[in-house]
């Protein structure tokens, strides 16, 4: 049976690209593509958690962007 992962996708200001983040596996693209379409509230927890990260750590790398993309299977991990 095939499955289909939501992952997020961080892109900073300076632009590089982050690591890529699993958030949950779906039965079908539709379902999956559903969630990333919909998913603010996971954007701005991922915001708030990076923001957090930074605070503890002095990694200061702001976010420019949060992109939500669905992969086959588990390929974002």
């Amino acid at each position: 049976m095939q499955s289909y992962l939501l992952v997020a996708i961080l892109t900073f200001m300076d632009g590089s690209v982050g690591p890529n983040l699993p958030i949950e596996n779906f039965p079908s693209f539709q379902a999956c593509d559903e969630r990333a379409r919909n998913g603010w509230d996971l954007v701005q927890k991922i915001d708030g958690e990076w923001t957090a990260y930074m605070n503890e750590t002095g990694d200061i790398r702001p976010i420019a962007q949060i992109g939500l993309t669905c992969v086959e299977g588990n390929q974002g991990t």
